[in-house]
C-alpha cells in the first residue's frame, strides 16, 4: 500500500479476505511512523487521530474478514506499508 504524507490523501488497501482475521503491519520508512485504522469499507484515517506504527516496526493486530485497512503518513513521512493477512 503506498502511503502519502501526512497533508495528502490517505491510502485504502483492498478488502481483506474472507479467512483473515489478524493482520501483520510494518513500512520501509526509517525516519517516520505511519499512521493506520482498521475497518468497513468507510474506514477514515487522520494523521493525528489514528492509530501509529513507529519506523521500522512490526505488529499484529485483530480484524474481521471484509475489513479495510486505511493509512496516511505521519507528518512528512512516505513509504510502503506492508499488510500480510493472516488467516486461520
Amino acid at each position: 500500500l503506498t502511503v502519502v504524507s501526512g497533508g495528502g490523501a490517505q491510502a485504502s488497501a483492498a478488502v481483506l479476505g474472507t479467512q483473515t482475521y489478524m493482520v501483520e503491519l510494518s513500512h520501509n520508512n526509517s525516519t517516520g511512523g505511519m499512521r493506520f485504522a482498521i475497518g468497513e469499507s468507510t474506514v477514515a484515517v487522520s494523521s493525528t487521530g489514528a492509530a501509529y506504527l513507529p519506523p521500522l516496526w512490526v505488529s499484529r493486530y485483530k480484524c474481521t474478514p471484509g475489513q479495510t485497512v486505511a493509512a496516511i503518513g505521519d507528518g512528512a513521512t512516505v513509504g510502503t506499508l506492508t499488510i500480510v493477512q493472516l488467516t486461520k
